[in-house]
């Protein structure tokens, strides 16, 4: 299975935004 640059984009920019507020 191919990874989805998108989905990973989304799940990247997410586990950022979860290190910021932590």
């Amino acid at each position: 299975m191919p990874i989805n640059r998108r989905d990973f984009v989304k799940k990247t920019a997410i586990a950022g935004v979860g290190i910021a507020v932590a």
